[in-house]
């Protein structure tokens, strides 16, 4: 071989490693691009899933209280699908609104008194008052096993509270200079 030969075959394989070297940085830039587009991508998935989640849901809050009838309509409803027997929903007593911490929401809780219920029937009682609009969640729960004639079937007396939120900000007064 030549001298001139050698030394394009070196300056070819300068060029050449050269080259690999560009084409290798740009691919290690480009994977990490993609990476970051993968996990980029995960996230939004991620947070679909969760605005349709919570766009299923009934709204979070009602704009004003409800009327007590209102809500015992609600309750009394939800006592006769879950097939409660008549006169088990002995007391629906509403109380006070109370402000959630230092928030815009008041929570109106609402004590439920119920006697002679099967497990199954007070289970239904409470996914119905949480399923659709009503906005009414279970707060508490306190079981107690009622009087059991022989061969009779298991029940409870239960009393429940639960409650729905409303919206009301605090009203804040003018300010003074």
């Amino acid at each position: 071989m030549t001298k001139r030969t050698t030394r394009l075959l070196t300056v070819l394989a300068v060029i050449l490693c050269w080259t690999a070297g560009l084409s290798f940085l740009a691919m290690r830039s480009h994977r990490a691009a993609a990476l970051t587009a993968r996990d980029d991508l995960e996230t939004c998935q991620l947070l679909v899933e969760k605005i349709q989640t919570l766009s299923r849901r009934p709204s979070l809050a009602l704009e004003r209280e409800r009327h007590a009838a209102e809500t015992s309509g609600l309750i009394e409803r939800a006592a006769g699908a879950a097939g409660l027997p008549p006169g088990g929903l002995l007391r629906i007593t509403p109380e006070p609104p109370q402000r959630l911490e230092d928030t815009v929401y008041k929570e109106k809780p609402i004590r439920l008194v119920i006697k002679k219920a099967q497990l199954q029937q007070l289970t239904q009682f409470m996914c119905q008052l949480s399923a659709g609009d009503q906005g009414l969640q279970t707060r508490s729960l306190r079981l107690r096993a009622a009087q059991q004639q022989d061969g009779a079937v298991e029940t409870w007396d239960a009393e429940i509270v639960v409650a729905y939120l409303i919206y009301d900000p605090p009203h804040v007064g003018p300010v003074e200079k």
